[in-house]
């Protein structure tokens, strides 16, 4: 992984954003260039930016919640938020990519980057695929759960139904959400693209259709266990696991020819087969 990082502009100066939970300060917001992509760091109040079915489009009146990954010091907006929104609004969902509050990092990109590597190494420090999966994400969720809320109250779609669907520790803030949702209407699903998939510990009684992807090469999470999908089978709810040969971490919608390049194309059909 390429730790150099640079400082530069929001590239996305022109998109809406739907202001959550936090302190509303949007100059907070620290865009990197990092790891290949553009990624936003230091993000103190949590926002909505929506993506909604494009003209010549039937809406399928069902709504996406999209959650960047990123270890909770950055948020992957680009290949694990905006482009996959987009994808789905093409398809007739209405999208919405949550930039939710993260860990504190340096301002400067030096110290980030040192940041970003002793966090990796950490992670890493129990041998490959064998990560850790603790991450603090209380902010994080209660800028979900206000997500939801939100789409619910002021944009609910015609069926009511709202999806999340995470990368890494945004699959991870999504699986935190789950026993706080109480007597909200519960998800419609659930999507966790490459994360642990250790048991959660969670309540039974509050757990949505599941979806869910991971890389056999993946260098955090390939050599956990699967405690998370028999919680699921034990509660009798429906379950979709892919298990990828390779594609290692963080691929979102890029294309490296593997069969993980298929997981977006796999997830649209679940979510069209009625579940």
């Amino acid at each position: 992984m390429d730790f150099t990082a640079t400082n530069v502009d929001n590239p996305h100066p022109d998109l809406v954003e739907i202001p959550l939970g936090g302190v509303p300060d949007a100059a907070a917001d620290q865009w990197t260039a990092f790891n290949g992509d553009r990624v936003v760091r230091n993000v103190r109040q949590g926002t909505l930016t929506a993506f909604h079915p494009p003209a010549g489009v039937t809406a399928r009146g069902e709504a996406v919640i999209v959650a960047p990954g990123g270890g909770m010091l950055v948020l992957a907006m680009a290949h694990e938020g905006f482009d996959v929104a987009r994808h789905l609004a093409s398809l007739g969902y209405s999208a919405y990519v949550l930039k939710y509050r993260v860990q504190p990092t340096p301002p400067q990109a030096d110290g980030f980057a040192q940041a970003c590597l002793a966090f990796y190494q950490d992670k890493m420090s129990r041998g490959f695929g064998k990560a850790q999966a603790h991450l603090e994400t209380a902010p994080a969720v209660d800028d979900l759960i206000e997500a939801v809320d939100w789409i619910r109250q002021h944009e609910a779609p015609a069926t009511g139904k709202v999806h999340v669907v995470g990368f890494s520790a945004g699959a991870k803030v999504c699986i935190d959400a789950l026993d706080r949702f109480g007597s909200r209407p519960p998800l419609a699903s659930a999507g966790l693209i490459y994360f642990s998939l250790d048991d959660p510990q969670l309540n039974g009684s509050h757990l949505p259709p599941l979806f869910t992807v991971l890389a056999n090469d993946d260098p955090l999470f390939a050599r956990g266990g699967f405690g998370l999908l028999q919680v699921w089978r034990d509660a009798d709810r429906p379950l979709e696991f892919h298990l990828f040969k390779s594609g290692g971490h963080g691929f979102g919608n890029r294309q490296q020819g593997t069969t993980s390049d298929q997981w977006l194309t796999l997830y649209e059909a679940w979510l069209d087969s009625g579940i």
